[in-house]
Parts: C-alpha cells; sequence; structure tokens
C-alpha cells in the first residue's frame, strides 16, 4: 500500500488504542498534537508522551483508567524505501487539560510494553552462569525480548534473587558486571529494533562515529554547507564537580572489603588518575582526546588531590563459599570477587559511569536522519560536534574549534520529538576528555 508522504520529515502510519474494556481498537493518529518518545542508555525499555485532542469525548467513552494498549507505527519521509517503526506501550497514567468548551486534551505517559508488564511478575529463583547469559533467560521468559550481549564480561555468578520484578533483576545485574578493566555495563533498550543491548563503556566509545564526514555544527556560517548537520539549539550542564566526587570516593580513596566468615581484609587505594584515567588513555579509548576533567596539580599539603584517601570506605565482601580448593575455579556470590583486583574492578566501574556523565551537552537537531528504519543511531552511538571558538578575533592560520566544547560524544540519551509540523530529536551526549589544545 502506497503511503501519502507529507511536508513533515516522517508519517504516522498508526496510533492505535486498544482495550478488553473496548469493542473496537481506536485509531488516534489524526488527534494526536504532540509524541515524544524517550531513549535512555540506562533503561531496558522506552517511555513515551503523547498529547491527543478529544472533541469527541474519548476519555469517557473509551474509560481510560491506565493499562491500555497503545501501538504507534511510524515511518521516515525522507525516502520511499524507510523500514516502518512499530513500537508497543502501556498507559501509565492519563490526564485531562482545558483546551475549549468544546474540546479538551488528553495527555498520556506509556511505558514500553516490556517495562509494564514487568512489573506483573516477581522474580525469586537462583541464576548461575554469565551474566549476559542470565539477562537473556529473564529477558526471554518473561518479557519475551531477545537481549543482545558479547560475553565479555567478567564475572560469573551464582545468585538468588530477592525478590525483584524482571527489569530490577536486570538491572541489579547489570550493576554487577564488568569487564577485566572495569568498564561498567549498560543495558537498554532502542526504537529502532527488537532486542534490549547488553554493552560494556569500553566497547561503546570504541565504536566509529556515525557521522565521520558530515559533524554537527552550532556555526552559522558553516550552516549553508552540504557537509554539516545543523545544530538548532544546545546547552551544556554539570551534574557533578570534584568537590562531589571526592565525597564519593573517586578520586582518591581507601577501601577495605571485609570477609566475615575468616575475618580476612582486602585492603586497596583508588587513585583516579593512576586507575582511571591512565588505564583509560594507554588502552586508546579515549584517542584524540585524552585531556580528562581533571588534574593532579591541585594538592593539598604536597599531595595531589588523587594522592590523597579522602575517605575510608568499609564494606562487606564474600567468603567465596562456592570456590572448590582443588581447581580454584567457582562462581562468585553477588558481593564477592576472586581477588582485590577484583574488588576494586567495582569501584572503577563506578567511578569511570560517574565521570562519564560528569557534564554533558543536550542539543536539538533535525531527525530526519535517525528513523530510516534500517539502523540504530541514538543511544550509544558516537557522534562528531564541533563548536567555534568564543572570540571576536579569530585567527584563520589556526584551527577555530573549541576543544574543551568539541569532540566525539556517546549518545546517552534521546527524546525524539514528533509535532504536525515537525520532527526534532534532542540529543543528551557525553565524553570522557578533551581535544589537545592548539599552541
Amino acid at each position: 500500500m502506497l503511503i501519502e508522504r507529507t511536508q513533515s520529515s516522517y508519517e504516522l502510519e498508526q496510533i492505535l488504542l486498544e482495550s478488553e474494556r473496548l469493542p473496537n481498537p481506536v485509531e488516534l493518529k489524526r488527534v494526536v498534537t504532540d509524541l515524544d518518545i524517550f531513549e535512555n542508555i540506562d533503561k531496558p525499555y522506552l517511555t513515551a508522551e503523547m498529547v491527543v485532542a478529544d472533541q469527541t469525548n474519548l476519555y469517557e467513552t473509551a474509560g481510560i483508567i491506565s493499562g491500555e494498549k497503545i501501538t504507534i507505527t511510524l515511518i521516515s519521509s525522507k525516502d520511499d524505501i524507510a523500514t516502518p517503526i512499530t513500537k508497543v506501550f502501556r498507559v501509565m497514567n492519563a490526564s485531562i487539560a482545558y483546551a475549549s468548551d468544546e474540546s479538551q486534551l488528553v495527555i498520556f505517559e506509556l511505558i514500553e510494553e516490556c517495562g509494564f508488564l514487568s512489573n506483573l511478575f516477581n522474580v525469586n529463583r537462583n541464576y548461575s552462569g554469565k551474566i549476559g547469559n542470565i539477562l537473556n533467560k529473564i529477558s526471554k521468559q518473561y518479557l519475551e525480548k531477545e537481549v543482545d550481549f558479547q560475553n565479555n564480561e567478567l564475572q560469573r555468578v551464582n545468585v538468588i534473587v530477592p525478590n525483584l520484578d524482571p527489569i530490577q533483576t536486570m538491572k541489579w545485574l547489570r550493576n554487577r558486571a564488568t569487564t577485566s578493566e572495569g568498564f561498567p555495563f549498560y543495558l537498554h533498550s532502542t526504537l529502532v529494533g527488537e532486542k534490549i543491548f547488553f554493552r560494556d563503556l569500553g566497547t561503546l566509545l570504541s565504536e566509529s562515529v556515525i557521522n565521520p564526514d558530515q559533524p554537527f555544527k552550532h556555526d552559522k556560517a558553516s550552516l549553508d554547507s552540504p557537509d554539516v548537520k545543523m545544530i538548532i539549539n544546545h546547552k551544556f550542564s554539570s551534574f557533578e564537580n570534584v568537590f562531589t566526587q571526592i565525597s564519593k570516593g573517586i578520586v582518591g580513596a581507601s577501601y577495605r572489603y571485609i570477609d566475615t566468615t575468616e575475618e580476612n581484609n582486602k585492603t586497596f587505594s583508588f587513585d583516579i588518575k593512576k586507575d582511571l584515567y591512565d588505564v583509560l588513555i594507554s588502552k586508546g579509548v579515549m584517542g584524540e582526546q585524552d585531556q580528562p576533567d581533571f588534574s593532579p596539580l591541585y594538592e593539598v599539603n604536597g599531595k595531589s588531590f588523587n594522592k590523597t584517601a579522602s575517605r575510608n570506605l568499609t564494606m562487606v565482601g564474600g567468603s567465596n563459599a562456592r570456590r572448590n580448593v582443588t581447581t580454584n575455579e567457582y562462581e562468585l556470590g553477588y558481593s564477592e570477587a576472586k581477588t582485590v583486583a577484583g574488588y576494586k574492578q567495582q569501584i572503577i566501574a563506578k567511578a569511570m559511569d560517574n565521570v562519564l556523565k560528569r557534564a554533558s551537552l543536550t542539543m536539538i537537531v533535525p531527525g530526519i536522519n535517525f528513523i530510516d528504519g534500517d539502523k540504530h543511531l541514538t543511544i550509544g552511538n558516537n557522534i562528531v560536534v564541533e563548536f567555534p571558538k568564543s572570540t571576536a578575533d579569530r585567527d584563520r592560520s589556526i584551527s577555530q574549534i573549541d576543544t574543551r566544547r568539541s569532540g566525539n560524544y556517546m549518545i546517552m540519551s534521546a527524546r525524539h520529538m514528533f509535532k504536525k509540523e515537525r520532527y526534532d530529536i534532542s540529543l543528551g551526549c557525553v565524553k570522557l576528555g578533551n581535544l589537545k589544545q592548539n599552541d
């Protein structure tokens, strides 16, 4: 069937409201005024907000009570070979806003169906093996979704899930997973595609940028070029500073894990420069952006902040009760590690996630290139962004790129904003380091 294209960059093929309490499904696409769909690298499900112009008393006649199914199908209007994207949501909440005496607005808060259905189940059982395999088992059994994983997490665990729902269980296990270098893992769902992705930060940052020849720019002088992607608006935000990071024990700290069975202690120090940034740089993960937002030149009493044990943190570890003393091969309990290095990897992963999210760039760009439907291009992908130096007197003989604000960013979140007149996307982007300043 041919779909009539509009001048917008997308077409809503279907927005279907279904409920066991309705005799027939209700098509809403003609009365939807706004639709926002949210992706987040920390969530294995999508969320959405939808505004419906109600002139037929839909809210009352449909008897909206939450839990209704909303099936959304959309397609890019960029070309005639785009693949439709279909996602199924459930109504979390619905509220009414006054529009006029003849109409009202119904505001729907939606969650992807797997996120809603997860709340119906309780997981209280034993799982054993690599974390990626366990996540896939749980997701297939309860959510009917496959987890795409690479089996590169370090830990094999033997755990009893303590009365959590499936998604809570999966996030609980994700928080335990690290690579041998200490990279944390992320578990996320995407608008394009049906799988849930389980990926470590090192793998994500090592992927090539998706726009190597067309950087996103806010430089108005460059926007007429076909080799530039336009930034409509942007904002830089800072979530945490060094002061806060010190208080969390991820700049310089002393850690102790207690084995309560044999009263053994495993102790180690953490140094954000040596244990985190130096590792990232040596592994090549930061690439040309090897200038972190931290300096060992800051000192107190002649010692760098990272060399000062600002916090002494004690935690209960494990006794490795499942250890085979002959082969020394065994699976770990949730809080256990085999060596001091294993415990340290947990702290490195926590610190790495923190410094990655320490500051972010939120930018709004045209969304037409993100919904072709044949490949995923948002969260977890890397993009090139360039900002000009903030100076009135520009020397054209040297680079005019702002080395602090420009560079390769990883997309952490995406807000797809579908309106009647256009489709834009708001991208939440982060990076670990900065480009080297020009001499």
